[in-house]
């Protein structure tokens, strides 16, 4: 049974998050305005919190998000998003909207074309 409220779309972003002293570099493989998942590059076996914040790096730009875990998988984790700041709610827009081009019929992002 699908639980999600939005769609996802199959998009790469760069995640920074610091944990105990050392950045780790993640990359998301698909996005949605309710989260992401993200991807465990080789080698890394990082242990999560519940919840945690992370970096998303855009192009120059330098966002930062409150995140919480879903779930995990071998791969990587699902987390959601914990707040929606300006800065997350442009990003998210810009990538699902302008970058992606992807149509969705879900209302709840439509909201955000207006």
């Amino acid at each position: 049974m699908e639980k999600r409220w939005n769609e996802r779309c199959n998009y790469e972003l760069n995640i920074q998050y610091s944990a105990n002293g050392r950045l780790i570099n993640l990359k998301t493989s698909n996005i949605s305005m309710g989260g992401m998942f993200l991807n465990l590059l080789p080698g890394i076996s990082e242990k999560f919190p519940r919840r945690f914040e992370a970096t998303i790096v855009d192009d120059s730009h330098l966002v930062r998000c409150k995140l919480g875990v879903v779930r995990h998988e071998a791969q990587g984790i699902a987390v959601q998003f914990l707040d929606y700041s300006n800065n997350v709610l442009e990003l998210l827009h810009r990538k699902l909207y302008d970058d992606y081009g992807y149509e969705h019929t879900n209302t709840s992002l439509k909201a955000f074309k207006a």
